[in-house]
């Protein structure tokens, strides 16, 4: 079992730019670790705002992960075998693809 929890985050200060929108990872080698970070999480982001600073999540190698809810898009988690990396538009869009003269 490997699983992963990925989070889109917007970039203060980076608005306009390609990096306007991030995205975090942590992997996870056990269910119960797996388990205990995706659940705290959902707890975590169904708390009224502004009630946290900070979300923390830590996986079974003793690997943190933080990050601002202020700043949250969205997340998810799935089998790491299965992963399809995220598409993240930039803020200006995605600039025209290379066209033949």
């Amino acid at each position: 079992m490997h699983k992963r929890i990925e989070i889109i985050v917007r970039n203060p200060g980076l608005e306009g730019t390609e990096q306007a929108i991030g995205s975090l990872a942590i992997d996870f080698e056990t269910e119960a670790a797996f388990k205990k970070s995706s659940d705290q999480l959902t707890e975590l982001l169904s708390r009224p705002w502004p009630s946290l600073k900070s979300i923390i999540l830590s996986n079974d190698h003793g690997e943190d992960l933080g990050f601002n809810p202020e700043y949250y898009v969205s997340h998810r988690a799935s089998n790491v075998d299965e992963w399809i990396p995220t598409w993240v538009l930039p803020a200006e869009g995605a600039p025209a693809p290379p066209r033949e003269s």
